[in-house]
């Protein structure tokens, strides 16, 4: 395949992923901060249920991806049709309306911005300029990238299909692989690496977002809450886990999602449903980049019980619908699966057990 038509390829397919994810996103929720993790959570898990799907037929390659993703979407608008019919749009914002509207969003908040917050978010966004050029012209050489992270997405296109494979390396078969998704996307279709890093590195302005809007969310003013971003984005490790091919920053991503829905399930009880399915869907997220994350299940389970307390009704069953959903469409079915065929246990063999239950 011609890089150019790779590329073009990735263009469209771009387009048809976000268009899926942005109807998903409108539909379900009214807030824009609510739409904003809710797209973030779609192309997830958008990603993991595609890259299972061409698995299943050994198809792991860029037509038979975008292939899927129409039909995808064909889905996605037969479904959304079906349960709106009155207010139903292909597109609910022409394209233009909402370039304009997003310019005229952007305007309003800095003309609401004190002096002092304007050079926070000044410093916010140099910060993640240099660290989007720096990923730019840093080539993956970390080991752990060269080990697992990065070899076993060359490892899957060459077998086409993230299934299991003979390896030397067990961390490429039994580590959970949601991080890896999106550097595996763009180099499905364009076979670029610098690309790859590029897509993989939105991980860091993404938690950046999700961290305002989780402060915005705490009811921190808009000053003090990018004061706090921009610790986050300025903290040395964070810039550090940008530049490289590692989960970290993708599992900052989902786990600030997790306290997000966590505040709103607390302060709109009677939306405790949404919320708590969203809690729990962003747990697994987290789980499907690193397994370390399993020890924040129990907190959605406490809130669960601290709600229901307060409500006087459990709402169990949402949670686990979160759990299934997250489970089945993230992929993370497919490494549990493997892992408990070929190990005897979802974490793999003995060794990584005591790695992660430590």
């Amino acid at each position: 395949m011609l890089p150019e038509v790779g590329v073009l390829g990735l263009i469209a397919s771009s387009v048809v992923l976000c268009w899926t994810s942005l109807l998903i996103a409108y539909y379900t929720t009214q807030i824009p901060r609510e739409r904003f993790w809710v797209f973030v959570a779609t192309i997830s898990l958008h990603l993991g249920s595609l890259g299972l799907a061409t698995s299943l037929f050994n198809q792991l390659m860029g037509l038979a991806w975008l292939a899927s993703q129409v039909i995808v979407f064909v889905l996605t608008v037969f479904v959304i049709k079906k349960l709106f019919p009155r207010s139903f749009k292909l597109l609910p914002i022409h394209p233009v309306d909402a370039i304009k509207q997003s310019f005229s969003t952007i305007r309003t908040f800095l003309s609401s911005l004190p002096a002092g917050a304007l050079v926070l978010l000044s410093f916010v966004i140099i910060f993640m300029l240099f660290s989007g050029l720096e990923r730019y012209l840093t080539p993956i050489r970390g080991g752990d990238e060269r080990m697992y992270h990065a070899s076993r997405v060359l490892y899957w296109i060459q077998n086409r299909t993230i299934f299991p494979y003979t390896t030397h390396n067990d961390r490429q078969n039994v580590f959970s692989y949601g991080s890896e998704l999106f550097f595996l996307y763009p180099i499905l279709f364009t076979k670029k690496e610098v690309i790859g890093r590029m897509v993989f590195w939105l991980g860091y302005p993404v938690s950046v977002i999700g961290l305002y809007f989780l402060l915005r969310e705490l009811g921190i003013g808009k000053k003090i809450s990018l004061a706090g971003t921009l610790v986050f984005t300025g903290t040395p490790i964070v810039i550090e886990q940008s530049v490289g091919l590692k989960p970290e920053i993708w599992l900052a991503v989902f786990t600030l999602g997790m306290g997000f829905w966590a505040v709103r399930a607390y302060k709109r009880p009677d939306q405790a449903r949404k919320n708590l399915f969203f809690l729990a869907l962003f747990s697994i997220l987290s789980v499907n980049v690193k397994f370390t994350a399993l020890s924040l299940l129990p907190a959605v389970f406490l809130l669960q019980w601290l709600l229901g307390r307060r409500s006087g009704s459990l709402k169990l069953g949402t949670a686990l619908a979160g759990i299934a959903i997250g489970l089945l469409l993230s992929g993370l079915i497919v490494v549990f699966g493997f892992n408990l065929a070929n190990h005897g246990h979802i974490l793999g063999p003995k060794a990584m057990q005591d790695v992660h239950s430590s």
